[in-house]
């Protein structure tokens, strides 16, 4: 099943998005929206991929962020998952032990469950998630092509994960 890129507002519930996600021969010349879901101690690495994504023209939902004051934090997090188009989930020895994590991709599994379509993205850090044997980060693993994001603060391998990247989110 490939990711439904389409901009959420153009969805249609009724619709079979497994029919009509982007495949290879069809690709799309825009940027998608995407939902950030990481651990705190990742916010280095999330604050830059997040202004080198705002740069190149993605509209990223980020904590805290994107919250406004006074909203209940949970709701405003569902339905920020809920209307973008892609969930990037960090994953790392950090974002694995977070519950805060879990509970957002438990919302992305079920959302892509109504969606009929896969919006879930890995962005590996480090090599946690390939140990990892039960629960949802093993479900990642097992089942979804991650982007290795390992020798990020290599200016040149952090270039080149960008830009693969991108070229996806442009699908």
């Amino acid at each position: 099943m490939s990711i439904d890129f389409r901009p959420s507002a153009h969805r249609n519930p009724s619709t079979n998005h497994a029919a009509a996600s982007i495949g290879s021969r069809n690709r799309r010349k825009r940027v998608h929206s995407v939902f950030i879901s990481y651990a705190q101690e990742d916010a280095a690495f999330v604050g830059r991929l997040w202004r080198t994504l705002t740069q190149a023209g993605v509209e990223c939902w980020l904590a805290p962020q994107s919250l406004h004051i006074g909203d209940n934090v949970r709701e405003a997090i569902d339905v920020a998952i809920r209307s973008h188009d892609v969930f990037l989930v960090i994953l790392s020895a950090e974002s694995l032990a977070s519950r805060w994590v879990a509970k957002e991709v438990f919302t992305a599994f079920e959302e892509e469950q109504e969606r009929d379509a896969d919006m879930i993205c890995g962005i590996r850090l480090d090599g946690a998630v390939l140990n990892c044997r039960n629960g949802w980060a093993a479900d990642i693993r097992r089942g979804r092509h991650m982007s290795d994001f390992s020798g990020w603060q290599q200016e040149t391998a952090y270039q080149a994960a960008v830009k693969r990247l991108l070229e996806d989110l442009k699908a």
